[in-house]
């Protein structure tokens, strides 16, 4: 709360600056024996607190129920705290999807080999000692046809999509 009245504010001025190194709860004893003594301070004081906390909740009748507008504290700090564990999440998911995007983009055919060729240029005899999706897709077809002549793009995404999700090689046939 801020002390807008310049006699209760001169009064916890004065009691701060004369006791510069008293505690925060020994400012408040001695501004709260301070206000009890003098009653109009205190009046003063009170109608201040009354007034800030009226203007921050504003009750307004409506029929028999008392409605009151605005958000408690708490409650809006919680609102903004997830607010900010929300962002992290919306980051990483916009990440994810442009990351799947880029992926979706690059062409399996064009991969470069260990040999130093293009998949499509390569044999099914020649990418036969590659691990993984491509000892799959070595199984597709005979030794000294060219992958690029008998697979489309599509077709070795799907090999690479079914070996990926856990089917076993005998099962991943693929019409070419």
């Amino acid at each position: 709360m801020t002390i807008k009245n310049p006699e209760v504010f001169g009064l916890y001025t004065s009691i701060v600056s004369a006791n510069p190194m008293a505690s925060r709860r020994e400012i408040a004893d001695k501004f709260r024996a301070e206000l009890l003594r003098n009653p109009e301070l205190f009046q003063a004081f009170v109608d201040e607190a009354v007034f800030d906390t009226y203007a921050y909740w504003r009750p307004e009748k409506i029929g028999e129920t008392v409605q009151v507008v605005g958000t408690p504290v708490a409650e809006r700090r919680a609102e903004v705290s997830a607010m900010k564990r929300r962002a992290p999440v919306k980051r990483a998911a916009t990440a994810l999807a442009e990351m799947e995007e880029r992926l979706n983009r690059i062409i399996l055919l064009n991969q470069v080999m260990s040999n130093g060729k293009m998949l499509r240029d390569c044999t099914y005899a020649e990418i036969e000692r590659e691990s993984g999706w491509l000892g799959v897709l070595a199984c597709q077809g005979d030794g000294r046809e060219v992958i690029g002549k008998r697979q489309t793009e599509d077709s070795v995404r799907e090999i690479k999509r079914r070996f990926e999700t856990g089917w076993k090689r005998k099962q991943i046939k693929v019409a070419s």
